[in-house]
């Protein structure tokens, strides 16, 4: 029913998560000389190597955010039909868009030998299937009706990456950093493509008392119900 499917497109919007960052190579240290300390000592001297931590080496970081969800965040079931064992079975297709930010900097020392950025916009299109079980309790005064959905299966896949912008720098270096940030992004949707719709299922068990209404709050959720007049 309609009112069923916008319950459902409700619940993927909680599950989709609006930002993802990357900073494991980001601010990197080492230790490094800094002179050495002297000390006079009953009439020796001593020195003992001083060291400072510094940073050094090349840094970079990602950040994927969805641009405008009410916008460009698209839900369309594929599939939606009941069960024999009393589940409604479901296929859907979503399709987002996000915002790749990606920066490196080169660092000696301490000093900063360069740091350039770059943006890019990236569609993404996700396709789950699974079943949808509704559970009505009779515990409390007013029976309960919990949805639990349970992912089957889940996958990632880069439809458009188009490089927007750079900072500072051009030419090979501008090169570069874009092809990095695009690598970045398909090696991440591999990533996620390995454990996704077991991700997806912690986090549905994680949330399940939301998903978990009054018969009161069901009806007024997937009714037209007209309020009393006052």
């Amino acid at each position: 029913t309609p009112k069923m499917v916008e319950l459902l497109k409700t619940a993927i919007r909680d599950y989709v998560p609006p930002t993802y960052v990357d900073e494991r190579e980001w601010n990197k240290r080492r230790n490094a000389w800094d002179g050495v300390h002297i000390k006079l000592q009953d009439g020796k001297l001593h020195t003992r190597r001083k060291e400072k931590l510094v940073r050094s080496g090349s840094w970079n970081r990602y950040a994927l955010s969805m641009v405008d969800p009410d916008k460009n965040l698209h839900i369309q079931f594929d599939r939606l039909e009941p069960t024999e064992d009393g589940k409604v079975a479901f296929e859907v297709t979503v399709d987002a868009r996000l915002d790749c930010y990606g920066q490196v900097s080169e660092w000696l020392h301490d000093a900063k030998l360069f740091s350039a950025s770059d943006r890019a916009t990236a569609d993404v299109r996700l396709t789950l299937s699974g079943t949808v079980q509704f559970v009505v309790g009779f515990s409390k005064l007013l029976p309960e009706v919990t949805v639990k959905p349970h992912i089957d299966y889940a996958h990632l896949v880069l439809e458009r990456y188009h490089l927007r912008r750079f900072s500072h720098i051009g030419g090979d270096a501008a090169k570069f950093l874009g092809d990095s940030m695009h690598l970045f992004v398909d090696e991440l949707i591999d990533q996620e493509n390995k454990r996704l719709a077991a991700r997806i299922n912690r986090k549905i068990a994680r949330r399940q008392k939301k998903m978990t209404f009054s018969t009161h709050q069901w009806l007024e959720k997937n009714l037209p119900m007209s309020k009393p007049k006052s």
